[in-house]
């Protein structure tokens, strides 16, 4: 029998019943069954599938729908319009499209005028872009579900990020509808709306990016957003693929920059994760401008150069660019207060978990870990060290290669120390601790690691091994061996 219509008979207000505990609870109200009014399908006017509107009126043969967003701005009575095009005031009508689970929705009336203590955001006046219905994309959401709580929960932070949003330019808010456009039509904003609008002044492309790729972000984590579910018509989250491919682009450019300043990168990431981490955090905010197009790296160099404190990096303490770095550094020593979407917190507890964990096991078998056991072992840590500290021992106690070490309360980072210094004294370089030959001499003997190293030095013909013979050679012959050739038996 449902959907069907309950009236107040005292105040003519007419509501839309769905099911049985509606109708109660609508009878405990003082309504009763209108009759004659089971519902047929609806007719489908121009946009009954869209988001119901909080307020439908018409000003010159124009229709405009309003959406409730006091929950966004914190002001009461806080309103956004939409003009809906191509719908005639005639064919507007109370009764909307069902929503997604076939569910019943009603709208208010059509007024004529908007109250004067409505506080609305409109684009009537403005030059370029319209905010119009035919570009609004959320349908056939469940009865009750307002715009403003919606985006309310995707905006947390954006004031304190961009307070350009929140800037009136004539009384207006340009740049709050700009954010509401793009959010309910899932286009970018353009330097050239923001132009039009008068605000953003001094916005590098990146920064923009940055704010396109995280306007409709969860707070706490930009790689997710809300949407609304085309089955159930519900808020759920989803994986946020834009900010994602900002972020690596961001990376990459970072990387970038530290190999043109003369840095490994992958060292720079071993041994400054939290470091590392905070740069891209701070960058991708895009304060900094990097040229996605053509690739130049020029200013992150500049920048990391003067933060790492290399020479030819210094900058005049009276310039804009100290002002500009001095911000930046800000970002970098404290991501999580200025950027909304950063757990910096929870980055630090993994990267201890992870730290911990290799200080057990070694890098090496770190690495030969699949992501599943890496995510559940560092998550372990963060829920109870002790555990996790016990299970990192069982398994050190339980790989192969430190089997002579097992039950000893031993871990990697206690005794990998006289094959790491062995291994320099032959190559004369850093232990590479993920290799084979330095892992699987792990636990040898002295003398047995030593050979092997020896062997392995020689048959790769490495050069410090190789000057050293020679040395060895020229002094036994006393004076310096021109030609050489020789041949080892260890």
């Amino acid at each position: 029998m449902y959907p069907v219509e309950y009236i107040n008979p005292d105040t003519g207000v007419v509501e839309i019943v769905n099911n049985d505990g509606e109708a109660r609870s609508a009878a405990e109200r003082g309504f009763i069954l209108k009759t004659g009014t089971e519902y047929a399908e609806p007719t489908g006017w121009t946009y009954s599938d869209r988001m119901v509107a909080d307020y439908v009126y018409n000003k010159n043969g124009k229709v405009y729908f309003l959406y409730d967003i006091s929950s966004v701005t914190g002001q009461p009575n806080s309103y956004i319009e939409y003009e809906a095009t191509n719908l005639s005031v005639g064919d507007y009508n109370t009764r909307w499209d069902n929503d997604s689970l076939g569910n019943a929705r009603t709208g208010p009336a059509m007024q004529a005028f908007v109250p004067e203590n409505y506080e609305v955001i409109s684009s009537q006046n403005v030059i370029g872009p319209k905010l119009t219905m035919s570009n609004f994309t959320i349908t056939r959401t469940a009865q009750g579900i307002k715009l403003g709580d919606w985006i309310g929960q995707t905006m947390e932070g954006l004031e304190e990020l961009y307070p350009f949003i929140f800037e009136k330019v004539e009384g207006r808010l340009p740049a709050l509808g700009l954010i509401f456009n793009a959010l309910v039509t899932g286009k970018e904003i353009t330097r050239e709306q923001m132009t039009s609008a008068g605000v953003g002044k001094g916005f590098t492309k990146l920064k923009l990016d940055y704010l396109n790729a995280t306007i409709a972000a969860t707070s706490g984590d930009p790689s997710s957003y809300n949407r609304i579910d085309a089955d159930t018509g519900k808020l759920i989250t989803a994986v946020n693929q834009d900010y994602l491919a900002h972020e690596a682009t961001v990376e990459t450019a970072i990387d970038t920059a530290l190999g043109r300043l003369g840095i490994s990168v992958d060292v720079f990431k071993q041994d400054n994760p939290e470091l590392y981490k905070s740069l891209l955090t701070a960058l991708s905010m895009g304060d900094i401008e990097y040229d996605k197009a053509t690739g130049n790296t020029i200013h992150f160099e500049k920048y990391l150069g003067y933060r790492l404190g290399l020479e030819g990096y210094s900058v005049d303490t009276e310039s804009a660019m100290y002002n500009l770095y001095g911000t930046v550094d800000t970002i970098v020593n404290a991501p999580g207060q200025f950027n909304a979407f950063v757990d910096f917190d929870s980055f630090k507890l993994s990267e201890d978990a992870k730290t911990e964990l290799i200080s057990y096991i070694g890098i090496g078998e770190y690495n030969s870990l699949d992501e599943d056991e890496k995510t559940k072992l560092i998550g372990m840590y963060s829920t109870n060290r002790n555990q996790a500290l016990q299970e990192y021992q069982r398994l050190f106690d339980n790989t192969v290669r430190f089997d002579k070490f097992k039950d000893k309360g031993l871990k990697y980072s206690l005794i990998a120390g006289q094959y790491r210094q062995n291994y320099q004294n032959i190559f004369g370089e850093a232990a590479d601790e993920t290799s084979d030959i330095f892992l699987d001499n792990v636990g040898n003997s002295y003398t047995d690691a030593t050979k092997n190293f020896m062997k392995h030095a020689y048959k790769t013909g490495n050069d410090k091994f190789m000057r050293t013979i020679a040395g060895n050679i020229s002094n036994s012959f006393g004076g310096v061996v021109i030609r050489w050739a020789y041949q080892m038996n260890f």
